[in-house]
């Protein structure tokens, strides 16, 4: 399957703000994304940054484990006061969100700027709705199908 470009990413973030029932705004159309997400009694500003999940790095990487890239920014990764920071992959293949701590991934490497997760969590996601999985660091990562991308 191929990879989305980032407007195509920035679609299906916004159509999984719809099917949860909010509205959006966009305050930036460029990577990292500025959202205000609203509905008529609250609104939250997101800055997303999103990436295609695609499968491990070749035959020296586990064949159960997907990554996102975090590729074409510079660490740090932005949190602003006042502003909700997103940490997502994006799988096409499966029509599902990957949410990562934002915290733990603020500096990265960019020789190795990978960040798994396992092939179990996506069958669950898949068949529930939502999955988590525990990666060797303790970082829980949440798999999701877009309509529970925001809360009601």
């Amino acid at each position: 399957m191929p990879l989305l470009s980032k407007p195509r990413l920035l679609e299906r973030l916004q159509s999984g703000i719809e099917a949860s029932g909010w509205r959006w705004q966009a305050a930036r159309r460029t990577h990292p994304f500025r959202l205000r997400v609203f509905n008529d009694q609250s609104s939250v500003d997101l800055c997303v940054y999103i990436w295609n999940v695609t499968h491990g790095g070749g035959a020296a990487r586990p064949a159960s484990e997907y990554r996102i890239q975090l590729t074409g920014v510079q660490p740090p990764l932005a949190i602003e006061p006042g502003v909700t920071t997103l940490l997502l992959g994006w799988s096409e293949a499966w029509s599902l969100f990957a949410a990562y701590d934002v915290s733990r991934h603020r500096t990265f490497s960019e020789a190795s700027p990978s960040i798994q997760f396992r092939q179990d969590a996506i069958a669950s996601a898949i068949g529930t709705g939502m999955s988590f999985h525990r990666r060797s660091n303790g970082e829980v990562v949440v798999l999701f199908r877009p309509e529970l991308l925001w809360p009601t």
